[in-house]
């Protein structure tokens, strides 16, 4: 995957397939297992869907460079991917 740099906000889609309404969270997790951000939390409908992370974590800081990663949680579904955060030198 393409890693996500703070100066160009990445964008992680996702698809729901459910019709019905469904509970639905995309959280970012460091390499030791902690949550770092709280991307989405909601209830939707089948769709494909955008959130965009700015590699900052739920407080506004800016996080280290390296690899997270990216956890979907829709119904009974969970999805994880690896992501890499590269920050431009001197923004860190």
């Amino acid at each position: 995957p393409n890693p996500v740099t703070s100066s160009s906000a990445g964008m992680i889609s996702f698809t729901v397939t459910e019709t019905a309404p469904t509970p639905v969270t995309l959280d970012v997790y460091d390499m030791v297992g902690r949550r770092v951000r709280s991307l989405v939390k909601a209830t939707v409908t089948k769709g494909t869907f955008v959130a965009r992370w700015d590699g900052t974590d739920d407080r506004g800081a800016t996080l280290s460079s390296g690899m997270y990663m990216v956890r979907l949680l829709s119904g009974t579904t969970i999805v994880s991917r690896v992501v890499g955060l590269r920050i431009p030198v001197g923004r860190n």
